[in-house]
This record gives C-alpha cells, sequence and structure tokens, in this order.
C-alpha cells in the first residue's frame, strides 16, 4: 500500500506491483527459467519471504517512468529535492565509524555510486567499455538476480542516460543484464523508417519435472522447506 501510495501511483506505474494478485487482470508475465546442457527450463513463478528483496513485477513502460523521475533523483514527484540529494550521497562508515569520502564511497541508499573518477577504477566491464563516454557524475546503478531472472539499471543524470534491462536467465552464472545494457548503448539508433521488423522463432521452453506452483498470488502463500536430521523430510 505505501508503495502504490507514495511510488508507484505518482509515476502512473500501474503494471508494477510486489504480488501477481495485485497486476492488472491480463497482464502478460515472462516466467523465470534456468539454463542446462540442452538449452532453457521454465522454472514457473515462485514466491519468497523478503519479498522486496527482488519479487517486484513491472513492464517497460512502467520503467521508463521510473528512469525519467530518476534523472532528477525522483525530485520533486517522489519526495524533495533534499531527500533525492540524499539517494547519491554517501552511506557508509569506516571501522572506527567515521564518514567515507565521497570520492572513495561506493554505496548511497540502495544504489552503487558512480563518478567520472570510477571509470578508471572500476572492475566492470560492461560499465566502462559501454559508458566511458558519458558523464557519470553523480551517477546510481544496482544489479540484482533470483532464481531464473536477472536485472540491471543504470542512471546518468548528468548525462540524461538511464538503461534499465529485466531478462529471464539463469541466476549469476552469467552476465545476461549487463551484455544486454552494453548492447543496448553499443547499438546503432533506428532509421526514421525501420520498415517491418523480422522476429525469429520463438522457442517453448521445457517445463521442469515437480516444478514450483505456478499461481503464486498473493502476500498470504509462500513456499517454505527445511530438511535437517532433526526434521528429516
Amino acid at each position: 500500500e505505501f508503495s502504490r501510495e507514495h511510488l508507484f501511483g505518482p509515476l502512473g506505474m500501474d503494471h508494477t506491483a510486489w504480488f501477481r494478485e495485485d497486476l492488472p487482470q491480463g497482464t502478460h508475465e515472462a516466467l523465470p527459467v534456468e539454463k542446462d546442457g540442452q538449452g532453457f527450463l521454465d522454472i514457473g513463478h515462485y514466491c519468497f519471504i523478503d519479498y522486496t528483496s527482488g519479487s517486484l513485477r513491472t513492464s517497460a513502460k512502467d520503467l521508463e517512468a521510473w528512469g525519467n523521475a530518476m534523472l532528477d533523483y525522483g525530485a520533486p514527484t517522489l519526495w524533495s529535492t533534499e531527500m533525492g540529494d540524499e539517494i547519491v550521497s554517501c552511506q557508509e562508515r569506516k571501522v572506527n565509524n567515521m564518514p567515507v569520502s565521497q570520492k572513495d564511497c561506493k554505496f548511497g541508499y540502495g544504489w552503487i555510486l558512480l563518478d567520472n573518477s570510477k571509470k578508471i577504477t572500476t572492475t566492470e566491464g560492461w560499465l566502462k567499455q559501454g559508458f566511458k563516454d558519458y558523464d557519470w557524475t553523480d551517477g546510481i546503478w544496482h544489479d540484482g538476480a533470483e532464481v531464473g531472472s536477472q536485472t540491471n539499471i543504470l542512471i546518468l543524470p548528468k548525462a540524461g542516460v538511464y538503461v534499465a534491462v529485466l531478462t529471464n536467465t539463469d541466476l549469476n552464472s552469467e552476465t545476461a543484464s549487463q551484455q544486454l545494457t552494453k548492447a543496448i548503448v553499443d547499438a546503432p539508433l533506428p532509421a526514421s523508417d525501420p520498415g517491418t521488423p523480422t522476429s525469429a522463432p520463438i522457442t517453448t521452453p521445457t517445463p521442469v519435472p515437480n516444478a514450483a506452483p505456478t499461481n503464486c498470488p498473493g502476500k498470504s502463500e509462500f513456499v517454505f522447506s527445511l530438511t535437517t536430521d532433526k526434521f528429516p523430510k
């Protein structure tokens, strides 16, 4: 309810929700998949208790609204300019509880911080190679993965650029979302008349035997399994 009232609602993010039951009727959802030796397997939808760490479902259109807002650090649509500035301020402390300088700091509020000096120090090849010509001042990015999915979002406010990638692929065994982020910025802009697009045939994934239930509708439904010598399965 808080997210809907203070985040999704003000930005018109009507196809964004923490739980499947809160998505609009008829919403088409991508399925998580896992890679095996022969291809990709459909593992179905699933839930977990700490849902805010990775259960948000959204659309490309809704992410566009979020990205546009975050070019101004969310202000004034979501919060004040002062609060927006806090997002890109250092939230790290040294062992002795002294503050870390902005230059050496890596983390803000839930974001990895960027500035132009990090073009040299970053170990993220996709970032260094794909975005070296952009202004990284007050930039932020964050990636993540759960079983069957990967995400990546990069926001460079001073360059007026943001890229968001959501992909259904296998956890951190690959870097698909980072590779796609770089591929997007490397791709040439489409011609004014792109013509008729062509599409490759879509391969239907093979369902995994005994996959988790696919309904997973809301906050009351979670799957929890514990196996120990004291509580055998």
